[in-house]
């Protein structure tokens, strides 16, 4: 027989997610975008967690460098209607732990960031690293991979102002500007259909959108702030962020 302190918990998850064709609704997401000007899929995929090769399909574009300012785009998967997406929304948050009950995900989780010593790129790790990736700059890891946290869905690099960033890896740029908010200055590039990487809180860039970069190439630098400086650095696979760490760790 079901205890009632699972089964009310099995009640709110299955009001907070509904499923259609395989596919989770996301409450945390519109059900609309509309495009603004100087937007590209790439820049929209990334605000929302998705993968542009999602965002395309369910809106049947033939291309995704095709969208225009003004233009209407789903963000959820054909069949989940905006009602459904707004009663989710307003599904009751998950109860807190019981006192009886340990919480022993979180538990595990709080030490194992602190068990991991920053490291200092050197400028030998700088030309390599796990593959066909290499450190974007020079400096110490002050804040760790925790997608759970907002601004650490990538690690951030202490570095000194107007220092020179590099690609981590060859690939095209597809995004440029300040438009998505808490990264400052940002470069996105795109190193195959599934991956992405980002520069937040850059200076001077020194490539355009559509520029065809290679590993190691100089792309911008760090924004001058008079003091110390931070490169938010992260990956994303399927639209969803990855530690950095074990590609730049070779």
């Amino acid at each position: 027989m079901i205890k009632p302190v699972l089964l009310f918990v099995l009640v709110v998850v299955l009001t907070a997610c509904t499923w259609t064709g395989g596919e989770q609704l996301d409450a945390s997401r519109p059900a609309i975008h509309v495009v603004e000007r100087g937007e590209n899929l790439f820049r929209i995929a990334w605000r929302y967690g998705l993968d542009y090769r999602d965002i395309a399909t369910w809106n049947e574009l033939d291309s995704p460098d095709l969208i225009l300012a003004g233009q209407r785009l789903r963000l959820h998967p054909p069949g989940i209607s905006r009602r459904e997406i707004q009663l989710a929304s307003r599904a009751p948050a998950a109860p807190a732990v019981s006192p009886n009950t340990t919480p022993a995900t979180n538990a595990r989780a709080a030490p194992v960031a602190a068990a991991r010593p920053n490291r200092q790129p050197s400028s030998s790790s700088n030309r390599s690293g796990s593959g066909d990736w290499q450190w974007p700059t020079e400096g110490q890891v002050v804040g760790r991979f925790n997608p759970n946290q907002p601004g650490r869905k990538g690690i951030q690099i202490s570095a000194t102002p107007s220092q020179t960033v590099r690609a981590a890896s060859a690939g095209e740029i597809v995004y440029r500007g300040s438009g998505l908010r808490g990264y400052g200055r940002l470069l996105v590039v795109k190193h195959s259909s599934s991956t992405l990487s980002a520069y937040g809180h850059l200076g001077r860039i020194f490539v355009a959108e559509g520029d065809r970069v290679e590993k190691g190439q100089a792309i911008a630098e760090l924004a001058d702030t008079g003091s110390a400086a931070i490169l938010h650095f992260e990956i994303r696979k399927n639209g969803q962020p990855v530690d950095p760490m074990p590609y730049l760790s070779g």
